[in-house]
């Protein structure tokens, strides 16, 4: 008879399987820490789930082992508008729009000598 080593844990059955799914969801909790758009501070968490089922003779159970993360989602982005009015050169229609207000009065001269003028979006030129 061949002498067998004993596996120490679980942990080691299939090939270190569920180490890897770890390692997996650990690399994720880590970038996802990294991650600037998210809170650094609030807790990630990893649940590892092993369920046990037996066969009708009770001698031939089987481990299901689901790993998962909870993440952080990222933060919330707010963008500050002016709603404005555009003439449409073309018909004369007056159409709604929305400009980002970027801390740059319209028409302002930077340090480089151009003239700065936030971008307009105009929603009804994009629905067509």
């Amino acid at each position: 008879m061949e002498n067998k080593k004993a596996k120490s844990s679980i942990m080691e059955f299939n090939g270190g399987a569920i180490l890897e799914r770890i390692d997996l969801e650990l690399d994720k909790v880590l970038k996802n820490i990294a991650d600037l758009n998210t809170d650094p501070v609030k807790p990630r968490k990893i649940k590892i789930e092993l369920s046990v089922q037996a066969d009708f003779e009770r001698k031939n159970p089987s481990i299901t082992v689901k790993v998962s993360s909870a993440l952080q989602p990222t933060n919330p982005i707010k963008v500050n508008l002016f709603s404005v009015e555009v003439v449409d050169e073309a018909t004369g229609e007056v159409k709604e729009a929305l400009q980002e207000a970027c801390g740059v009065a319209p028409g302002q001269i930077n340090l480089s000598g151009d003239v700065v003028m936030p971008e307009i979006y105009i929603p009804s030129e994009r629905a067509n």
